[in-house]
């Protein structure tokens, strides 16, 4: 079975984008929370922490949608995340090594 109807989709994805907000929401929480730490303990210097996670969550995302979006794309049969994911700590290395004391 390969098919969802639109009754079923009507159902589920209002769970599902509750879902995933909740965890979001839970992500930008911890992430926020190593960010503060971080500045308290002065290995980091700036301002906003939330923000910053916030900010960084939302690259991390970006880059795995566009990773998937590419494979749908090419008719792939599975997903290979490895660029995605060195995409990510390549640019969250350029951020902090900016941002670093």
């Amino acid at each position: 079975m390969n098919k969802v109807s639109v009754e079923s989709l009507d159902k589920i994805l209002p769970r599902f984008f509750e879902l995933y907000n909740v965890m979001m929401l839970q992500e930008k929480l911890f992430l926020t929370e190593l960010l503060q730490k971080a500045v308290s303990e002065e290995q980091l210097n700036f301002t906003d922490p939330e923000k910053t996670a916030s900010v960084l969550i939302n690259f991390a995302n970006a880059l795995k949608h566009y990773t998937e979006q590419q494979a749908i794309l090419k008719k792939q049969v599975e997903i290979d995340y490895s660029q995605s994911l060195w995409d990510t700590k390549f640019l969250v290395s350029l951020i902090f090594n900016g941002i670093r004391k």
